[in-house]
C-alpha cells in the first residue's frame, strides 16, 4: 500500500498529531483553568487582563508561576514533529 509521505510520516500525520494533542491537552486545560481563573480574576478581583495573562500561560514564562506543566508541553509538542525521527 503506497502512501504519500510528509517528513517521513503518512500524509496528514503532523496535522493529526497536532489535532490529537490539542484535544488531549488544550481543551481540558481551558475547561479547568478557565473556570478557576475566571472565578478568581473575573468574579473576585474584576481583572480581565489578569485572567487572560494566567490563561495564556504567560505568567509561567514571565514570572515562573501558574500552569507550568501546560506551559512546557506546548513548545515541546510544537517542536516534536520537527525533531522526531519516525
Amino acid at each position: 500500500m503506497a502512501k504519500n509521505r510528509v517528513f517521513g510520516r503518512p500524509a496528514g500525520g503532523v496535522l493529526s498529531f497536532y489535532y490529537r494533542r490539542f484535544i488531549r491537552m488544550i481543551v481540558p486545560y481551558l475547561l479547568i483553568a478557565g473556570v478557576w481563573y475566571g472565578v478568581k480574576y473575573i468574579f473576585i478581583e474584576r481583572d480581565i487582563g489578569g485572567f487572560l495573562y494566567e490563561l495564556s500561560t504567560f505568567s509561567f514564562w514571565l514570572e515562573h508561576k501558574g500552569a507550568w506543566y501546560v506551559a512546557m508541553l506546548i513548545p515541546v509538542y510544537l517542536a516534536y514533529p520537527l525533531i522526531s525521527r519516525e
